[in-house]
């Protein structure tokens, strides 16, 4: 997971910058285009089809939340046009920041946040992240 929002855990900026990367390969060939080593995908995964199967003692209940609230948001984005339209220009606006500043970088993270907003964020039920409220109060937290 890239970030800790109970504990306000410091982000593991190597895995943000493969996320953030991720976003930015708009026409993949395969998944190979989208993340360079396919390794660090592992424990995701793993954890992902662990949750999913009930095939585990240790269920938990927030990650599965969040995993059905993305993937609902995804469905409908794939139904939307004017969603994928407005999504598609947050993509190339965050692209010209590139320009200047790094990946990771607050503003960036600031764009993808305010991409999110307006294109994905109005088709369904907001996705609510649990954890210590004064870490997420932290506008810097929010959009990462």
């Amino acid at each position: 997971m890239v970030c800790d929002a109970s504990r306000g855990k410091a982000l593991d900026k190597d895995a943000l910058r493969q996320l953030f990367n991720g976003v930015m390969v708009t026409s993949p060939n395969s998944v190979f285009d989208v993340y360079q080593n396919i390794q660090d995908l592992r424990a995701g995964c793993n954890s992902m089809v662990k949750q999913m199967s009930g095939k585990t003692d240790n269920r938990d209940m927030e990650l599965t939340r969040y995993i059905a609230g993305i993937m609902a948001l995804s469905k409908k984005l794939m139904q939307s046009s004017k969603a994928q339209q407005q999504l598609s220009e947050a993509i190339d606006q965050v692209s010209r920041r590139l320009d200047h500043f790094d990946i990771t970088s607050d503003t960036v993270a600031s764009n993808f946040a305010d991409g999110y907003s307006k294109a994905i964020s109005p088709l369904g039920q907001k996705i609510q992240v649990m954890g210590d409220a004064n870490v997420l109060t932290q506008d810097v937290v929010q959009n990462k």
